[in-house]
């Protein structure tokens, strides 16, 4: 529930005045997240290339959405020396921070999902003296609570 502040500061940041829709020079715009995956992905790989190939994408769609970002933000997040880019300052300030939000989102998307009744992946370890029977029931009875989840048994 919005509050009565709450409502001003939203009505100020969707204001038609320049000056009201910007917050720290930054355009408040929906940034796309495939957007951030790619940056952060590229920071960390260092070439266009390299994040094709680990994003199963084209080169060209990451140097496409690695400059609309840098539209989005108003900044430039690398600086490209032939098939290499490194991130200028403002890239590499704004790495933890997307790292963070990746992470949030991910653990966002893992939450919906155990309240919809899927989950992605569980590992788990059991310890090799245990009974076997025992083993089977904890399996078995998980499985039936959740028959879409992916069970590995690390050692």
């Amino acid at each position: 529930m919005l509050t009565d502040r709450s409502a001003d500061m939203l009505s100020k940041i969707h204001d038609d005045d320049p000056a009201h829709s910007q917050t720290l020079g930054v355009d408040l715009e929906i940034i796309d997240s495939k957007r951030l995956q790619m940056f952060y992905v590229t920071a960390k790989e260092g070439s266009f290339a390299a994040v094709s190939r680990s994003l199963r994408v084209t080169p060209s769609a990451v140097s496409h959405a690695i400059k609309a970002l840098e539209e989005d933000l108003g900044c430039a997040l690398f600086r490209r020396s032939g098939p290499h880019v490194k991130p200028t300052r403002a890239g590499i300030r704004l790495l933890p921070i997307v790292e963070d939000l990746l992470k949030r989102m991910g653990s966002m998307r893992k939450e919906l999902a155990v309240l919809d009744g899927r989950i992605e992946q569980l590992n788990f370890g059991i310890a090799s003296n245990l009974n076997c029977l025992l083993k089977t029931t904890v399996l078995s009875t998980f499985l039936e609570c959740f028959p879409a989840a992916k069970v590995e048994i690390l050692p």
